[in-house]
């Protein structure tokens, strides 16, 4: 798999993988077609295109930089049909004995890789990436006007919007929810300025963000917010409606125009926001 988020913390804000992996995939196709085997060959100082992207004004530790990133890579893989595979193979790993002298003599580098394997994980270390950010940032979850939300990430942005206008809005009200968010319950019958899972007290009284909630008890606060009955009666919202409406906010998510990644794991009986 792509290296920690401890070491992809850094490539956040250098970005020498990225460019690094945009090389070699022009040279794999340069070489052959998509997915074939030949190795690729190129000199060194072909990579000097990267320095740019490397935050060291010294050409020497940047020339390092490169060398460590290429090696990185090289121990670097991919799961496919349940194995694991290398991204690449370098053939001639004796150029790292003195990388430096190596790369200021032109020397050629030989690679075994294939563009399906490299956009393969550019895929996996974007997603990665973008979930450290969401750690390191945090995401901002927020309602909007007409009764929808806003789940924001810092680079990219969702909006959840209500789809009828004679229901309550029953996706934006289990993303405020479930993010932990307080409700102001302005359509229905209700009219309540701050409602919240840890209000309505029992198991959820110190809910956070992350927390499993089961759909059954989701059940019965709509039904409350539906204005049907309190929350600790037997009435249930419908279940399939939470349902459909869990995974459309999932499938919406999963574009990689959006997060790539679903924002709800459904598991059982239960949710848990895992975005």
């Amino acid at each position: 798999m792509p290296r920690s988020p401890e070491i992809i913390e850094i490539d956040v804000y250098k970005k020498p993988i990225y460019k690094l992996c945009d090389f070699l995939l022009r040279k794999r196709q340069s070489f052959s077609g998509r997915g074939l085997r030949r190795p690729i060959s190129f000199h060194l100082n072909e990579l000097n295109e990267l320095f740019e992207y490397i935050d060291n004004n010294n050409e020497i530790e940047k020339i390092k930089i490169i060398g460590d990133e290429l090696k990185g890579l090289s121990t670097d893989t991919i799961l496919l049909e349940g194995q694991e595979k290398k991204v690449i193979e370098i053939l001639n790993l004796e150029v790292f004995e003195s990388f430096v002298e190596n790369f200021g003599n032109n020397t050629i580098l030989k690679i075994n890789c294939t563009s399906e394997y490299l956009e393969m994980y550019q895929i996996e270390l974007r997603k990665r990436t973008e979930a450290l950010k969401r750690k390191i940032e945090g995401v901002q979850v927020s309602a909007t006007t007409n009764d929808g939300a806003c789940i924001d990430s810092g680079t990219k942005k969702m909006t959840i919007r209500k789809r009828d206008a004679n229901q309550i809005p029953i996706a934006p009200y289990l993303v405020l929810l479930l993010a932990g968010k307080s409700l102001s319950l302005s359509c229905g019958p209700l009219s309540i300025s701050s409602f919240s899972l840890r209000q309505r007290g029992g198991e959820y009284e110190d809910y956070e963000k992350g927390d499993f909630v089961g759909i059954d008890f989701l059940q019965k606060i709509f039904s409350f917010i539906d204005g049907n009955s309190p929350p600790d009666q037997n009435i249930f919202f419908e279940r399939k409606k939470l349902t459909d409406s869990l995974r459309g906010i999932n499938k919406n998510s999963r574009s990689e125009k959006v997060f790539g990644v679903d924002i709800f794991k459904i598991e059982g009986g239960s949710v848990q926001w895992i975005f």
